[in-house]
């Protein structure tokens, strides 16, 4: 059975937002909840919903999605559930209200339609309690993660009453078309990633009073220094929401046995009662943590239990954590290496003790941690990780906890007896399971990551900028490697190589790897550094070398499909723009956001917007409007929020693919590059069609416009003329033009074809005539070091 039309009961934040994304998927969704007492509308609390979502809550990945989703009431409206395929549960979290629910959806859903809960807390047994066998076998729970469009984490619990058929349809549409990792958990009370998640922030709670460490020192070290999310712990807690934190500390202190760690959570949960008795309940309450005063950021004296301003703090162990990692940081004698150990040891300790009893697959628990937390690593990898080539990380965290006379967890045990957690061997990687046998971890044909193609192999190029993979089929794979991967001359040189390289020996380039983010562009720090020293050459030269580059991949002799995913920004946008199509990540924010340090963009990005918003524009009428188009998407630095929209924005063009998972996105690309290349030739050289008079009046009005609303700076406004200059063939005589204009507009109202062409290479000259005349102000210098 496919999947197609889904229901949510339950229209608050998360119900809603679960919807929300069921309608990204391509889902017709029903958003039922109670009436309210005496409504007038009695389905208001879904329409409230949906419309707040509407106006910009970011649950959408396009607008019109919103159009799938079909408000209703639990009493007036359950027949509509009658051929709805997965019914979704996201209601209050007591046993008894769910039960009575399940029974009355019972009454009216179709054979073989699944239901199951969001619930995070309760377990899958207590929920089928008393319920008819059939009903018993259609239920399971499938705990998203907030917020359900981006975190890619969904924790699934099933048990021997389950249809494994059913499960098995369900899995696939929540992989493809909610871009979900799944994890499978044991019915436990938090199933894993909570488990250890909350347990991480509340122990670095409880460590951070005891040893009266302050929040900026914690959040330094437990955030991005250590590979956490960039809150850190307090920070996240104050997003999560200190009354949610509390209250699943509290469910788990209830459910769990009296020996267990939550136990000793004594100082954190009284400091949070005390909190939010206060009102400090985190973003959504007068402040938590953190709070805004004034506009300024305060946080909270840990100690004094007031606010002050932020400080800021220096500790050894933050210095090490960059240079050192993980393993040193937490050697470290200092005060907050102390405090790192105290807290990572403990719930390191934690989750190697959790497994077999919340999940026998130590792989299970390191993807809930890193797609439910956004952990670089899982604890089990953070473990692997803190080895060297004398011992392996399991030996020396279980050697740790020996000297401090602490248990070690029977798993854990094992690692350091064996080769640790993970091993690999050739081109396969294995786990350590709880027998202490290593099993093959398995990569899905179509859902694989570079990583699982390229491990045991040599790269076939490879410099400080980049590597080049063989990926099979004759087609090649182009990594970046660089900080955010940007790019400059090194990066030229490996581009260089792979052309030939690709010409000789492969059919097809891909671009793009594991990273979060495809690529931040340009590396600004060479380029500030040229401007100190005036070398205004080195400048000129590496914009002619991106142009160049960007071309040739553009009119190379085989097809070249680049990745979107996370941020492309300036210089990487350009090069997607050139790339013959895109596999594209539902989660990419692609843009020519040049304008915001002071340029215009010049590795050919107003050339191809340009050039993609001419297609199809027959008359002079819809010429001046694409060139209109584009001069305001330039001068806005709009970064697309999702694919969807990159492609509404003309970014991506004919040939393109955009998936909800990311883990999907190499795999398309390749799909991609092996079908364009039946028959593939290279495209004509294009030129790009200006009426530039019209084009440069309307330009100007939009500028002075600007003016006025925005109140933009002097030197804002001339990187508006730059670009409007770049857009409108160079042509800068106000007087001349505004007589051709008139004459312009004029034909055009007439139905004459009056624009002008203009080569690439003419636009690429003015693209780079116009960033050298901008970055040699100060004022751009001055925006381009902010950005650093």
């Amino acid at each position: 059975m496919t999947i197609q039309k889904t229901a949510v009961i339950g229209a608050g934040t998360m119900g809603s937002a679960i919807a929300a994304h069921m309608a990204n998927g391509g889902a017709e969704v029903i958003l039922l909840d109670i009436v309210p007492e005496g409504a007038n509308d009695r389905s208001i609390l879904a329409k409230k919903s949906l419309e707040k979502m509407k106006k910009g809550s970011h649950a959408f990945t396009h607008s019109k999605h919103a159009e799938r989703i079909t408000p209703g009431n639990l009493e007036d409206d359950l027949e509509s559930l009658s051929d709805a395929d997965w019914i979704v549960e996201a209601v209050v979290e007591k046993l008894d209200i769910k039960r009575d629910l399940y029974k009355k959806l019972d009454k009216v859903r179709k054979d073989g339609s699944v239901i199951s809960s969001n619930t995070s807390t309760l377990p899958l047994k207590q929920l089928k309690e008393g319920l008819p066998d059939k009903l018993q076998q259609d239920l399971c729970i499938t705990h998203f993660f907030n917020p359900p469009r981006k975190m890619q984490l969904l924790e699934m619990i099933t048990d021997a009453q389950n249809d494994n058929r059913q499960i098995k349809n369900l899995e696939t549409f929540i992989e493809t078309k909610l871009g979900k990792t799944i994890v499978h958990a044991n019915d436990t009370p938090g199933f894993i990633a909570n488990r250890i998640g909350i347990f991480w922030m509340m122990w670095g709670l409880e460590q951070a009073i005891k040893r009266e460490v302050p929040i900026e020192l914690a959040d330094q070290l437990l955030g991005k220094s250590l590979g956490f999310p960039k809150t850190g712990i307090f920070g996240l807690m104050d997003l999560i929401g200190l009354d949610l934190m509390l209250d699943i500390t509290r469910s788990l202190q209830d459910n769990l046995p009296d020996d267990d760690p939550y136990h000793k959570l004594d100082k954190s949960v009284k400091f949070l009662e005390e909190m939010i008795e206060n009102d400090q309940k985190g973003n959504k309450g007068d402040g938590g943590f953190y709070r805004k005063k004034n506009g300024d950021k305060q946080v909270l004296d840990l100690k004094e239990k007031q606010y002050r301003s932020l400080e800021k703090v220096e500790d050894e162990a933050i210095d090490v954590a960059k240079s050192k990692g993980f393993h040193a940081a937490l050697e470290t004698e200092s005060k907050g290496g102390n405090y790192a150990w105290a807290v990572l040891s403990e719930m390191l300790r934690y989750s190697t003790s959790l497994v077999p009893d919340v999940t026998d697959k130590i792989t299970s628990v390191d993807e809930a941690l890193k797609d439910g937390f956004n952990w670089n690593l899982g604890p089990f990898e953070m473990i692997a990780a803190s080895g060297n080539a004398r011992i392996s990380g399991s030996s020396w965290f279980a050697g740790s906890l020996k000297e401090r006379n602490r248990d070690i967890p029977d798993i854990l045990q094992k690692a350091a007896e064996k080769q640790g957690f993970y091993k690999e061997e050739g081109n396969s990687r294995y786990y350590l399971d709880v027998d202490g046998g290593y099993q093959a971890i398995e990569v899905p044909d179509d859902s694989w990551q570079l990583c699982d193609k390229v491990r045991g192999k040599s790269p076939v190029i490879e410099n400080e900028a980049g590597k080049l993979w063989d990926v099979g089929n004759g087609i090649a794979c182009l990594q970046f490697t660089t900080k955010f991967d940007t790019m400059d001359n090194t990066t030229f040189d490996l581009v260089e190589q792979v052309i030939d390289k690709v010409k000789s020996d492969f059919k097809g380039l891909i671009i793009g790897d594991d990273d979060k983010h495809f690529s931040a562009g340009l590396n600004l720090h060479k380029i500030l550094n040229w401007c100190k020293k005036e070398d205004w050459e080195s400048i000129e030269a590496i914009l002619k070398r991106g142009q160049k580059n960007w071309m040739a991949l553009k009119y190379a002799p085989f097809p070249v499909v680049g990745c979107a995913y996370g941020k492309a920004l300036g210089g990487a946008c350009e090069l997607l723009l050139h790339c013959d199509a895109v596999s594209a990540h539902i989660e990419s924010n692609i843009g020519l956001v040049e304008v915001n340090i002071g340029v215009v963009p010049s590795w050919g990005g107003c050339k191809e917007m340009l050039l993609h918003n001419l297609r199809g524009a027959s008359d002079a009428n819809s010429q001046i409007h694409a060139a209109e188009r584009v001069f305001n998407f330039i001068a806005d630095a709009k970064l697309s929020s999702s694919a969807e929209e990159a492609k509404d924005m003309r970014i991506l063009r004919k040939y393109y693919r955009i998936s909800m998972n990311r883990n999907h996105v190499l795999n398309e690309a390749k799909a991609l590059c092996l079908e364009l290349l039946d028959g593939y030739t290279p495209p004509d050289s294009e030129k790009a069609v200006i009426p530039l008079a019209a084009n440069r009046l309307i330009f100007d009005k939009e500028i002075e416009l600007r003016e006025r609303r925005d109140n933009i700076s002097n030197h804002d406004k001339r990187v508006l003329q730059c670009l409007a200059l770049v857009l409108s063939d160079g042509n800068n005589d106000p007087k001349a033009m505004q007589e051709i204009a008139l004459e312009t507009i004029k034909a055009r109202d007439g139905d004459e074809d009056v624009p002008t062409s203009i080569s690439e290479e003419d636009l690429l000259d003015l693209e780079r005539k116009a960033f050298m005349a901008l970055i040699k102000s100060q004022e751009t210098q001055n925006k381009i070091e902010k950005v650093l």
